[in-house]
């Protein structure tokens, strides 16, 4: 016998209705088949409802003579008269529309247009917020004007059409998002709007234009024209992410404005997002599955909610109000929140930042290839994309030097350093010094520098001194700033061992705390003591001509008191005095120190030659 428990006939199907001329005489026969291939598992059933053959006479002849007043038979003829009425059947029109569309269609088709929207976002490494009234509306015309020719909507572009439009439609905006309900029945109700910043500086709009086949838009001809110009629309602009043509274009354009210095554009990184799903201006028709098209997608494990409610599971499309959303938002909610609603939402990624804790910088939440910033897509909770690489930085990698980590991020090339100085001997730091160094490339900006900073443990001074002061306090401050800045010490540094001074800049010392002199005589006078002034200056290859203090002097040898100035006595030439000799500036004072020798000698009269290292003449 049949095995009943093993057999199911529970699958679904639309009620199908046949009909077709019959023999006058004898036996009809009805002949039914259906097509069971490749599949072993799954019966084939064919239901046939009781009571559902019937045979209809036809009459022979129109009746003779018409009714006076029409039938009025609740379901209409089952075929069209052979003429129509001499006039309409009502006097006026209704004043309601009827419940059911007409069996005929009208004359002339209905012409609809459908518009499809796509939007978008841009931000730029520069804070657009912060510019003027003026330089933002010269931002946002040279965005407007950029959007326009990747799309093909400018005035000068090739594929220019009238049925593309771009707008801005928001600059430096607060985000107002609807608190979604998760079913059709609950959205009805009252939204909760919420307030808060928005992740890009732009916001952007793009439209095209196109008649449907059906007043409905839902022909298999309106949804591939459908997807044909939004593929138009977003395919140039996520192009535009993965090559140098968006930010090209658009600096171009700031420059253009003439509100711009070509400085700023130098150097300055963008980045976006494009919709990767429209949004119809006539959503097309398909009954109850029109106002819920979002469905999970576990068939295929895409990850998110797919559009077009009619391609969902039966059971979802028989109890859509369970099932079924409104919006990818609340669907991605509902059935992928937590680690993976932001993919949900976002199939090719949102645009935003993330960090990368394999390279130690932030990258962009998109597949990676598509844009120049692009790390894949994320995998961690909404709540670490970050609007721009500098706060994913300061949040996510916060022992990297934070101006460091946002040039890497946005792969910019012309990040010099802060120019500010560090000690050089920083425990793992690749150019080694002994005195401070800056924050800067060596390569491009000099020998003064020690490289980049990239950890927050360094700290940093905005001059040679403060840090020299901070980090190396036994060495001689006016040395250690010079080396620090790799720059030439125009002074004197004694060598006692030779009994001289000698320049920094024909000899650099090595030994930094040793004591440095403004001229050779101030070095030999205070270094050099064992030595007379004229003597050390000599050795020291000092060739200069001293000035005359005409300080007095007490020259012990000969008991007299004797002048620093050339001439007649009492002077004796510059720079004899010893560097025990206390100077004077009257030769009373210095006379006083020699009371026992008369007044008159005490000027030493008649002397006017240069002591020798004894002092006699």
């Amino acid at each position: 016998g049949i095995l009943y428990p093993l057999i199911e006939a529970d699958g679904f199907t639309n009620s199908l209705e046949a009909s077709a001329t019959t023999n006058n005489v004898g036996w009809n026969t009805m002949k039914l088949a259906v097509g069971d291939t490749c599949d072993a598992d799954l019966d084939t059933w064919v239901l046939l409802e009781r009571n559902s053959f019937a045979c209809r006479e036809p009459t022979t002849s129109p009746s003779t003579a018409p009714s006076l007043v029409p039938s009025t038979s609740i379901a209409p003829t089952a075929a069209p008269t052979k003429s129509p009425s001499a006039s309409p059947t009502t006097a006026s029109p209704t004043t309601s529309p009827t419940a059911s569309p007409s069996s005929l269609p009208s004359l002339q088709p209905s012409v609809v247009d459908q518009i499809i929207i796509i939007g978008g976002s841009l931000s730029i490494s520069v804070d657009v917020c912060v510019f003027s009234d003026a330089d933002k509306s010269a931002f946002s015309a040279a965005a407007l004007l950029t959007v326009k020719q990747l799309v093909g909507c400018a005035d000068d572009a090739e594929l220019s059409s009238d049925n593309c439009v771009a707008e801005i439609a928001a600059l430096c905006p607060l985000t107002r998002r609807l608190k979604t309900s998760s079913s059709y029945s609950s959205s009805r109700g009252l939204q909760e709007e919420i307030v808060q910043p928005n992740d890009w500086q732009l916001d952007f709009t793009v439209a095209a234009t196109f008649t449907c086949e059906f007043a409905s838009c839902n022909s298999a001809i309106d949804a591939v024209s459908t997807d044909s110009a939004a593929g138009s629309l977003v395919g140039p602009i996520a192009a535009s992410f993965g090559s140098d043509d968006l930010l090209t274009r658009l600096s171009a354009n700031m420059l253009d404005t003439g509100n711009f210095a070509p400085d700023l554009l130098l150097c300055f990184a963008v980045w976006g997002r494009v919709d990767s799903n429209p949004n119809l201006e006539v959503t097309p028709d398909t009954g109850l599955l029109s106002l819920l098209p979002y469905y999970p997608d576990w068939e295929f494990d895409s990850g998110t909610c797919l559009q077009g409610a009619e391609n969902a599971p039966r059971y979802m499309q028989l109890d859509p109000e369970s099932w079924l959303y409104s919006d990818l938002a609340g669907c991605c909610a509902r059935y992928f929140g937590g680690w993976n609603e932001n993919a949900c939402n976002n199939v090719d990624g949102s645009g935003l930042w993330y960090v990368s804790h394999a390279q130690e910088l932030c990258v962009t939440d998109c597949r990676v290839g598509s844009g120049q910033f692009c790390g894949g897509l994320a995998q961690d909770i909404s709540d670490d994309l970050y609007s721009n690489p500098r706060s994913c930085c300061n949040t996510d990698l916060p022992w990297r030097f934070i101006e460091h980590c946002e040039a890497f991020s946005l792969q910019n090339t012309c990040y010099r350093g802060t120019m500010k100085y560090h000690r050089g001997d920083n425990e793992g730091w690749p150019i080694k010094s002994n005195v401070c160094v800056r924050d800067c490339d060596p390569v491009r900006d000099g020998a003064s520098c020690g490289g980049l900073v990239e950890d927050t443990y360094i700290e940093l001074w905005d001059t040679a001194e403060a840090c020299c002061s901070e980090h190396h306090e036994w060495m001689n401050p006016v040395l250690c700033a010079a080396r620090s800045d790799v720059q030439p010490l125009d002074m004197w540094w004694p060598d006692k061992i030779n009994s001289l001074c000698v320049h920094d800049i024909v000899t650099p010392t090595e030994e930094l705390s040793i004591q440095v002199y403004n001229s050779t005589a101030l070095c030999c006078s205070e270094a050099i003591n064992w030595l007379s002034v004229a003597d050390c200056r000599a050795r020291s290859g000092d060739t200069t001509i001293l000035a005359a203090t005409n300080m007095y002097y007490v020259d012990w040898g000969r008991e007299r008191c004797v002048q620093d100035c050339e001439g007649d006595a009492p002077c004796v030439g510059l720079g004899e005095a010893q560097p025990w000799d206390e100077r004077y500036a009257t030769a009373s004072e210095c006379c006083a120190m020699l009371d026992w020798i008369p007044r008159r000698e005490c000027f030493g009269v008649g002397v006017s030659v240069s002591r020798n290292l004894l002092g006699s003449t």
